[in-house]
């Protein structure tokens, strides 16, 4: 008997005797289980329990939104249809997004800055009206002055060279000089008030230092593509050229960027684009000639029409490293001496073909750029002192340089 049962006992049976209420309450609360109204609420609240979890699993593998789309129909797309995707405005921030907070240009800064100054050239030849190169070019003085590579004029018999400038403005471009060896070339085009780009000190270059090419690659005009300088002093020997001060970049370069201006983040000029290394198994490898280099040869070209004052030593060599030496019964290192010029001073010092030259100017010398390095600072006349191996010894002597032969363009365009 519980405790239920025992407080009924004490109550009056009698007719008419009340029962407290609180008893009434707690027997009508004390129903057994197995009641149907029971049970029904159980079923009730398993039932809901299961849709619960259904509904949680068929969200964590089909999404939060099945339900909608299971009773939401796609609307049919009639011929009045329209779909507006939305674009949302770029965040205002301070300043125009031209400027770092150093003072320094943005690439897009660098871009509106470029605008009006970068060029395209293009060119034509004697026998036919189809261009036979095209290349990028920039303007430096307000009258008319741009700088491309030579190579871009110098692609077969030219009789025409257009300039075409940012808003399709087209002159004809008159060429003043080339310089086959340092890859530069300077034309006139017949206009004033021009927007010319500001030169910078290549020798303040760091490497690892923010860098932009500015050109026309692939025909593409105002294209714009940044990099880091990969490495400077590179000396680099393509063809005719001959560069022992080029800067080395990972900018994206492509046919058409050559003549393009490489500038740095403060929006000033330090190299003119020229050549890539092209080889399936190297990317990102690209050159421009430093206007460290590119210099005195712009002036020289202005002043003269050509590049006066250049040396030349008047052999011919191929070069012996350190690993071949070794390998070989040459012994040493160096320049192997093939040929030399009996119209040059070196010709009477008393070298012969197949010495072995060793040092110019107290430089040791292994490669042509050594060479280059070696007698940079010297002009025409200038006596220099060389070391060669001859006989498992080493001998001294010496010659005065000779000016090397100048590259003048003679009505190459009109």
């Amino acid at each position: 008997m519980n405790y239920f049962d025992k407080e009924l006992e004490n109550v009056s049976c009698e007719k008419n005797s009340e029962i407290p209420k609180e008893l009434l309450w707690f027997e009508a609360t004390s129903r057994k289980k197995g009641s149907p109204a029971y049970m029904w609420f159980v079923y009730l609240l398993m039932v809901c329990v299961l849709i619960g979890c259904f509904y949680m699993l068929s969200c964590t593998i089909f999404g939060f939104g099945w339900l909608k789309n299971a009773f939401e129909k796609d609307k049919p797309h009639g011929e009045d249809f329209q779909y507006v995707l939305p674009l949302a405005d770029k965040p205002k921030l301070e300043g125009d997004g031209l400027y770092t907070g150093d003072g320094r240009y943005t690439v897009a800064g660098i871009a509106q800055l470029m605008k009006k100054s970068a060029v395209t050239v293009v060119v034509y030849d004697e026998s036919t009206t189809k261009s036979v190169g095209q290349g990028s070019g920039f303007i430096f003085s307000e009258d008319g002055y741009i700088i491309t590579n030579a190579h871009v004029v110098q692609n077969g018999d030219v009789s025409c060279v257009n300039v075409y400038l940012w808003d399709d403005t087209l002159y004809n471009g008159k060429i003043i000089g080339v310089d086959p060896i340092t890859d530069i070339a300077v034309l006139k085009i017949q206009a004033l008030g021009l927007t010319p780009v500001t030169f910078g000190n290549s020798n303040q270059l760091l490497q690892g230092e923010d860098v932009v090419a500015f050109g026309n690659p692939a025909g593409l005009e105002a294209s714009i593509t940044a990099g880091v300088v990969s490495a400077v002093g590179r000396y680099v020997a393509l063809g005719d050229m001959s560069l022992y001060d080029c800067i080395q970049v990972d900018a994206a370069i492509n046919p058409g960027n050559s003549g393009g201006a490489l500038l740095n983040m403060w929006g000033q000029v330090v190299g003119v684009v020229s050549a890539k290394l092209e080889s399936e198994q190297y990317d990102g490898i690209g050159f421009a000639v430093s206007t460290a280099e590119a210099k005195p040869v712009i002036e020289s070209i202005i002043e003269h029409g050509c590049v006066l004052g250049r040396v030349k030593i008047g052999i011919e060599f191929y070069e012996v490293s350190e690993e071949d030496a070794q390998k070989s019964e040459l012994l040493v290192a160096g320049l192997f001496v093939v040929k030399i010029d009996p119209e040059c001073d070196i010709f009477n010092s008393g070298l012969k073909a197949g010495d072995i030259i060793t040092s110019v100017n107290g430089k040791k010398v292994l490669t042509a750029g050594d060479v280059a390095l070696a007698v940079k600072d010297n002009k025409p006349g200038d006596k220099v002192k060389f070391a060669y191996w001859r006989e498992n010894k080493e001998h001294t002597s010496e010659f005065r340089l000779m000016e090397a032969p100048t590259y003048k363009v003679v009505d190459l365009a009109k």
